[in-house]
């Protein structure tokens, strides 16, 4: 290696990592996810992290459900705080390859701050060639609870880094509904575009190293985003930490939307997943 290629020969082969706002079962969700189903087919994702996915409460899950459509072996259901009618919300991890050491969390934040705190899904998938430390998260949504995601931001700062240096050399990947934009003190945190949550420790955008266009992922446009009136935004991501050395693990040479198309007008989820390929 040398200062000019300091990653050495890239390496070409990839892994596909999609996280997706699935909605549940809100809305007319059972016509909703043959939809679904049809874009996560397509997209041929190896890992996909779900956020608002579903468990029923005779143990039937939508991760169950997904694995056997795409053909895969492996997945994983969490556990969710909001019961519904015979139903909850849940993260949830479908994969190509094996998953070991699945663990679900509620963010730690201060007492005092109103709101749910989030949760985070932290695996270990092993693939063909070494660990791949993933991370789901989901963080509350009121536009007016920054301070409660920054709170969250700080805590899922050091578990990411914790989880990436358990499981390197391929970077941790965190990925999820922030409900905050890229400019966000939120995100910020994250990324190096202020003071990092953690001192030495920033994960990379996904969409901006490789994605087209403004990447919003929570749309006006979308019939089951359109009553909140919120605005259009990009709160999904996919971040990843530093590439590894000698290759370049976990650099991103592509990134795009999944589920924008609305099938007979019923789009697949009230957000639109984000499909990232890293080098691998």
């Amino acid at each position: 290696m040398s200062i000019e290629e300091p990653y050495g020969e890239l390496l070409t082969s990839t892994v596909r990592i999609l996280t997706w706002n699935v909605w549940a079962r809100y809305g007319p969700w059972a016509e909703r996810e043959p939809r679904f189903i049809a874009a996560l087919t397509a997209a041929d994702p190896d890992i996909v992290l779900l956020q608002e996915s579903w468990r029923a409460d005779d143990g039937t899950t939508q991760a169950e459900r997904l694995a056997a459509a795409l053909g895969y072996e492996h997945w994983h259901a969490g556990t969710g705080s909001l019961a519904m009618d015979g139903w909850q919300p849940v993260a949830a991890i479908v994969s190509r390859w094996p998953l070991r050491e699945v663990a679900q969390a509620a963010m730690t934040v201060p007492a005092e701050l109103r709101g749910w705190p989030g949760e985070i899904l932290t695996a270990a998938v092993d693939g063909p060639r070494g660990t791949i430390p993933v991370i789901d998260v989901a963080l509350d949504w009121p536009p007016q609870s920054s301070a409660l995601r920054q709170a969250a931001v700080r805590d899922l700062a050091q578990r990411a880094k914790n989880h990436g240096r358990d499981h390197g050399p391929f970077p941790v990947v965190v990925t999820g509904d922030f409900n905050a934009p890229p400019e966000s003190a939120e995100l910020r945190l994250l990324t190096g575009l202020g003071d990092t949550a953690v001192p030495g420790f920033v994960l990379f955008d996904a969409w901006e190293k490789a994605g087209d266009g403004p990447g919003v992922t929570w749309d006006r446009d979308n019939r089951w985003a359109a009553p909140t009136l919120l605005p259009s935004r990009r709160i999904d991501f996919v971040l990843t930490g530093w590439p590894a050395p000698g290759g370049g693990a976990g650099d991103v040479v592509a990134a795009e939307l999944v589920g924008r198309e609305p099938g007979d007008g019923v789009p697949p989820s009230d957000h639109y997943g984000v499909l990232a390929t890293l080098r691998y």
